[in-house]
């Protein structure tokens, strides 16, 4: 594990931002219709206290995956505390790498009181490696609804969305 290291995202004078950026503006080039992240935006995305946070996995000193996730309670009889995955981006770590990241990120949520983790399906990262770290589909799906303000915009045939398009 030499030269690999788990760190949380602190939002700061860093290059760690920089590389996060990079990271999930990525899918661009390689998902139908994808978010493009400005630098500032990005920051309270992937780190605003009590809200969302950032596990990122360093690996020689760069950052090579991200798991981002937002903090949600549930209210029903009791109030519990979920973790809804939102960004994520792990295409340069190999199998054994994703294993450990994944385990890490459920432990450190288990350790902050989330009685579980909810991943979306969205269908822009490989699932593999979450379904090895016995993720199971929602049962529900997550169907992309739009309303198109300019008529010149066509969404027929868009397989993958990466991101919330506004």
């Amino acid at each position: 594990m030499r030269g690999k290291r788990f760190v949380f995202l602190k939002i700061g004078p860093s290059a760690g931002k920089d590389q996060c950026l990079e990271l999930l503006n990525w899918y661009q080039h390689n998902v139908r219709l994808a978010r493009v992240w400005e630098k500032g935006e990005l920051e309270w995305e992937l780190d605003y206290p009590g809200i969302s946070k950032t596990l990122v996995y360093e690996k020689q000193g760069k950052v090579q995956g991200l798991i981002n996730w937002a903090y949600h309670i549930h209210i029903g009889k009791t109030k519990e505390r979920w973790a809804w995955l939102n960004h994520i981006a792990y295409s340069d770590l190999s199998s054994s790498e994703l294993i450990r990241f994944i385990n890490s990120l459920l432990c450190y949520l288990k350790n902050q009181d989330c009685v579980g983790t909810l991943e979306w399906t969205k269908k822009y990262y490989p699932m593999a490696p979450l379904y090895r770290c016995h993720f199971f589909p929602y049962f529900r799906a997550v169907n992309l609804l739009a309303w198109v303000f300019n008529p010149e915009l066509n969404l027929q045939n868009i397989p993958d969305v990466y991101e919330a398009q506004i």
